[in-house]
């Protein structure tokens, strides 16, 4: 569980309402759960590559901000509730008898 968990039901609550997207953005860096990529990167298979290994890390990895998607004037923010959804309890579990039944 971290800090995103309700201790008592299990379930995922925000800490906060936000404003906008960049004020989620800015907490994200400023507790050190966002990657910023400011290279470019194809949307082709660089950005899925990089984005599926981040997300297999334990804990569902960090919030990754590529800056500079060749052929777009906008950034994408992709995993940015990874964490968070990582550390639910059973989020990544498979179904199992034992699961299922117990």
């Amino acid at each position: 569980m971290n800090k995103y968990t309700n201790i008592k039901t299990g379930t995922i609550i925000m800490k906060k309402n936000y404003r906008s997207l960049s004020e989620f953005i800015h907490e994200l860096e400023q507790e050190n759960e966002l990657i910023r990529f400011k290279e470019p990167v194809s949307n082709r298979l660089e950005i899925t590559e990089i984005t599926d290994r981040m997300s297999k890390l334990p804990e569902g990895g960090k919030a990754i901000l590529f800056e500079n998607v060749e052929g777009y004037e906008y950034p994408l923010l992709i995993n940015q509730f990874g964490r968070a959804c990582g550390q639910a309890p059973g989020y990544y579990k498979h179904k199992t008898t034992e699961n299922i039944y117990g």
